[in-house]
């Protein structure tokens, strides 16, 4: 779908790349029901390389619906005759189009990136509901798409329940790593309702205020704090215990080969840039502490 501008025609614009925020604005603005796919291309806006600009794909589930004034479907055969607001979006739209034609994607991409199967995804999670005996009070709405993972979130009569899919191989072990420490922890971890192995599936129940929301809430990181020590203390106490029977619930290793050397490192934590969307985030001493009397504190604090 493109929108006809003084500059030419232009795709939709939003600020965040929220999938519940999109949502909101291809409904409200255009009327349509859609699920993010994920990032198809994008470039910085700026000759310092601080602002970025993606263009992400979307799914939409209502593609009749009556567009508004000025905003049209577009084919490659109508591209090719469209001056575009933003030129540098040409070659992600004409790749796409093509993809929409032949039905030919790249092996790598994730299957949540693809078209139909967000349908396939809600159809499994309302068949594990049956199962369980919840009963769906509200739509499957999805809460984000990355490249590594992608959420969905139903309402039921019993609560919450989350469905995460993750990336493989990297990470196809964690839905069954999930189920094997829930059932050591369970006052810790959310309850694993159903996994579905070979697709790398997992239905999880609600565990209460999620990181990103108490931060979003109160913008104090004393969370992060509290959640790190947390899992530090928990790691202590379990892990000899956990060592024999996580052999047959395995995570693949990131342990060094022997004889290499440690990779190089900041060591004090002065400042760790981070880039995301174009932009830096800087981490400061009091956050990564610098020094050995801090280290020991936190040693002592963690018993």
């Amino acid at each position: 779908m493109a929108w006809a501008g003084e500059a030419g025609w232009a795709l939709p614009e939003h600020e965040s790349d929220e999938a519940p925020a999109i949502h909101q604005l291809m409904r409200e603005r255009y009327g349509l029901d859609v699920t993010l796919l994920g990032t198809v291309a994008g470039h910085y806006t700026d000759t310092e390389q601080e602002q970025a600009e993606r263009v992400l794909a979307l799914e939409s589930h209502g593609a009749d619906a009556t567009l508004p004034s000025g905003a049209h479907w577009i084919g490659r055969s109508e591209l090719d005759r469209l001056t575009l607001a933003v030129p540098e979006h040409r070659p992600a739209l004409e790749q796409w189009l093509r993809e929409m034609e032949n039905g030919v994607v790249p092996a790598e991409r994730a299957p949540w990136a693809r078209l139909r199967w967000y349908a396939m995804a809600a159809l499994w999670v309302r068949e594990q509901l049956e199962r369980l005996g919840y009963r769906e009070i509200g739509p499957v709405e999805q809460l984000h798409a990355r490249v590594w993972s992608t959420v969905l979130r139903v309402p039921t009569e019993a609560g919450l329940v989350y469905f995460k899919a993750v990336a493989a191989p990297l990470y196809a072990f964690e839905p069954d790593v999930t189920r094997a420490l829930a059932d050591l922890l369970p006052a810790n971890l959310p309850r694993v309702l159903a996994v579905d192995e070979a697709r790398h599936w997992m239905l999880l129940a609600d565990s209460g205020t999620s990181l990103r929301g108490a931060l979003q809430t109160s913008g104090d990181t004393a969370a992060y704090e509290a959640m790190l020590l947390h899992f530090a203390r928990l790691s202590r106490r379990r892990w000899r215990r956990c060592a024999r029977d996580s052999r047959a619930t395995t995570s693949p290793s990131r342990r060094a080969p022997r004889g290499a050397q440690p990779r190089p490192c900041d060591p004090c934590g002065r400042r760790l840039h981070l880039l995301r969307l174009g932009r830096q985030l800087r981490i400061s001493p009091p956050v990564l502490p610098d020094d050995g009397a801090a280290l020991a504190s936190t040693r002592a604090r963690l018993g």
